[in-house]
């Protein structure tokens, strides 16, 4: 099976577990409601049994969402331009950001030879990678984009601890997650999925320290002909 086909059944077969998977997650509810409704208390350890059935579901969930975004970015990516500013100003109505993190912008290159949706899935995955590995309670956050080397350059730099070098290839693989899962949320499948958004538009993304402190993500597309 080729890597197209397969990416499709994958989207097919996972839209068909949400529907299961949302039944489990809304069960919970519907046993608490059923209770309620005739006039009986839940013990306090089956009410935390369902919160916890509840609690799985929905980082069930997650993984779906982050498994079918990763395989529709598979293959070649239709052709485009982005307008960065109108995209970034749709994205800020999408994503909820907290008011604690501080975004500095500097679109020093106006339009990217990126399609508009697979943008503002790379610029989500990339600040949302940054926002959950953050180790303070102000991120600070700075997108910029440029023309250098004949490429167009996407950037996303932050102020959290950083990664260790030899993390830096390791990071971008298919459910790879350097903290255990427990201690940080997340499916191990974004910056995967951000790699696989690059190639297909026949660019690149890679990772660098910031100075004095943080990582940078930089992502480059050749400019079209």
């Amino acid at each position: 099976m080729e890597t197209g086909e397969s990416d499709l059944v994958i989207r097919r077969m996972l839209h068909d577990l949400r529907a299961c998977v949302r039944a489990l997650r809304d069960l919970p509810d519907w046993i608490k409601e059923d209770m309620a409704e005739a006039g009986l208390n839940l013990p306090e350890m089956t009410r935390e049994s369902l919160d916890l059935l509840s609690e799985n579901a929905l980082r069930l969930d997650r993984y779906m969402i982050d498994l079918h975004s990763y395989a529709r970015a598979g293959g070649t990516r239709t052709a485009g331009e982005v307008d960065v500013a109108a995209a970034w100003a749709q994205l800020t109505k999408d994503m909820e950001i907290p008011d604690r993190v501080q975004i500095d912008l500097d679109f020093q290159t106006a339009v990217l030879p990126v399609e508009a949706q697979d943008f503002a899935a790379l610029l989500r995955i990339l600040i949302e990678n940054a926002l959950r590995h953050h180790d303070r309670s102000d991120p600070h956050i700075r997108i910029s984009t440029m023309q250098t080397g004949g490429c167009s350059r996407l950037v996303v730099e932050d102020d959290g601890a950083g990664i260790a070098l030899e993390f830096h290839e390791k990071i971008f693989g298919f459910l790879e997650k350097l903290a255990a899962r427990s201690a940080v949320p997340g499916s191990g499948v974004g910056l995967a999925t951000a790699r696989r958004l690059c190639s297909g538009h026949g660019g690149t993304i890679h990772v660098e320290n910031a100075a004095p402190r943080g990582a940078r993500f930089v992502s480059a597309f050749s400019r079209p002909d």
